[in-house]
């Protein structure tokens, strides 16, 4: 077994069975799908167990928050390659493929990215990330996620060597561990799109928690408080990547899931 997929679900009956089915969809075969149900009090076990797929393995724990989740998912693992996907988006046919065969080629990387289509409704557009290491780190050294975590893959040895995800993390437990580590930490990404991303656009509250939560992890809250001020520049950052604009940073908006 080669890549160990690990889903984490919480009430995503309504998605998780098209985003299930585009893993099982890959053009590559050597794959386990860990599906941990952290909790969900609607029919999202059900419709998990009518997938007739031996690859799936669900598991269902008391809730606990996603990190804690994702702790069990990979704990539940077997593969050396470990996939991150999330219960509401979509990766391509080939995301599997193209992540092995880079981590093969090259031995240095550690966590590997892609690239993003973002959907909200009828409207897609582009979500574009650094792609070598130096670009990366010099988003982190400026506080900010320049990783799309719905297309992660790591090695296992990697993650192993670190604490985990932090189960005191509420949200941005992905840019906690990554800030974290990301000094003993070679990353990369993709040039090409890996994964439909499900986008959600923050109202100001869930903005403020989280970036304060991102200010919090990065050392960076004595640079700037959030404040109305900054969610508008938030939404006009939103707006720019929806019309493909390329006046804004992908790490001016983080992440909105």
């Amino acid at each position: 077994m080669e890549v160990s997929v690990v889903v984490t679900a919480f009430n995503a009956a309504q998605t998780i069975h098209a985003s299930l089915q585009s893993v099982l969809n890959q053009d590559f075969n050597d794959f386990e799908i860990i599906v941990v149900d952290d909790g969900s009090s609607d029919a999202t076990v059900e419709v998990v167990q009518a997938i007739a797929s031996p690859r799936i393995r669900l598991f269902t724990i008391e809730h606990r928050g996603r990190s804690a989740a994702l702790n069990h998912a990979i704990g539940f693992s077997s593969a050396e390659f470990i996939a991150i996907h999330d219960a509401d988006d979509i990766s391509q046919t080939t995301r599997l493929s193209q992540q092995v065969a880079c981590l093969k080629r090259d031995l240095q990387i550690d966590v590997l990215g892609g690239q993003m289509q973002a959907t909200n409704g009828s409207r897609t557009w582009n979500l574009r990330f650094p792609a070598v290491n130096n670009k990366i780190q010099e988003v982190f050294d400026d506080g900010f996620m320049p990783l799309a975590n719905p297309t992660v893959m790591f090695r296992r040895s990697w993650f192993t060597s670190t604490s985990g995800y932090d189960t005191s993390c509420e949200r941005l437990e992905d840019l906690q561990l990554f800030f974290v580590h990301r000094k003993s930490t070679t990353f990369a990404a993709l040039d090409t799109d890996l994964v439909t991303y499900t986008f959600r656009t923050l109202d100001f509250q869930q903005w403020r928690a989280e970036e304060r939560d991102r200010l919090a992890i990065t050392g960076t809250s004595h640079r700037t408080q959030p404040g109305p001020v900054g969610y508008l520049k938030y939404r006009v950052a939103v707006q720019a990547q929806k019309l493909e604009l390329g006046i804004t940073r992908r790490s001016n908006i983080k992440r909105n899931s």
